[in-house]
């Protein structure tokens, strides 16, 4: 059989073309899957599913009120007692990636540049809550995510009418990455010790995505050992955790990659009331230059 040469030049390029873009499944969030003990969106899992073994009440729901389509995502901060029977808030979570606790792979063939979503945002009265991104990959052994980068967006006034945002994507590393977290907080601010006010709503839809080639460098340094900090979000003092008692060099960049304050000693805290508020990167560094890890901060 004789083939159009035409024809087959431009099958060759839709091909291509197919397998060059990359997009979100369930973006729209326009299908769900109900578990019958609650409802989650296809392709993401959500802190819902901890709701019946832990008692937390679920935090994201299936809403009607879409921008497009049938359906959106309503997400929304709740009241919770921690173990020491302190008030705080829950936030409001959505995981899409690799190797979920349920099993679900989405291994991406090119890493996220941009996303860009539409909003109604409805505080809990007078409220600056946060949207922040976190994008890593899942460690095969320990199916933790391993933060990589990210990105954040403050909401700073009530949008009863969707608006739509574009947040370009920032990385700390060349590692490749197929996971990334959804997660609000509110408020940045702290009322009567508690940094969030709960009930604050946000829903979203029509998240769109633009990808670029992986770094043709990957540098993967795996972290000596695992460490955290807290508060986060914190306004004066952050404490570290899981650190030997040594020396460590530790750096601050902004999301613009630009490095704003630097210390180093033998440091279980870190004074950054001078900083400015935002979004920060910490980084730590033995004193030999062996890297120990990095984390991502909100200073109030």
């Amino acid at each position: 059989m004789k083939v159009n040469p035409i024809f087959l030049t431009l099958t060759l390029c839709l091909i291509s073309f197919k397998g060059f873009n990359q997009s979100l499944i369930n973006e729209n969030f326009e299908n769900w899957i109900d578990n019958t003990a609650f409802i989650d969106p296809e392709g993401w899992i959500t802190l819902n599913d901890l709701s019946p073994e832990y008692g937390l009440p679920a935090t994201v729901f299936q809403t009607t009120d879409a921008k497009e389509g049938q359906f959106a995502a309503h997400m929304q901060t709740y009241e919770f007692r921690d173990g020491n029977n302190n008030i705080d808030t829950l936030p409001s979570i959505m995981v899409y990636g690799s190797d979920i606790n349920s099993g679900v792979q989405y291994p991406w063939s090119r890493r996220l540049k941009l996303i860009s979503f539409t909003y109604k945002y409805k505080p809990n009265g007078i409220d600056s809550g946060a949207l922040y991104i976190s994008v890593g990959y899942r460690d095969k052994k320990t199916n933790r995510m391993i933060n990589q980068g990210g990105t954040y967006y403050i909401f700073a006034k009530r949008e009863d009418t969707y608006t739509k945002v574009y947040l370009p994507m920032y990385y700390n590393s060349n590692h490749k990455c197929d996971t990334f977290v959804f997660a609000v907080i509110n408020s940045v601010e702290k009322s009567d010790g508690n940094r969030c006010k709960p009930g604050t709503v946000l829903i979203i839809d029509d998240i769109d995505t633009e990808w670029e080639d992986f770094p043709a460098v990957v540098n993967i340094t795996q972290p000596e050992i695992e460490f955290g900090i807290f508060p986060n979000p914190a306004k004066d003092i952050i404490f570290l955790k899981g650190l030997e008692p040594q020396e460590y060099h530790a750096s601050f960049t902004d999301l613009s990659g630009k490095k704003v304050m630097e210390t180093a000693g033998v440091i279980d805290r870190i004074d950054i009331a001078d900083l400015k508020p935002g979004m920060y990167i910490l980084k730590m560094n033995s004193t030999n230059g062996n890297f120990i890890g990095s984390h991502y901060f909100i200073k109030n």
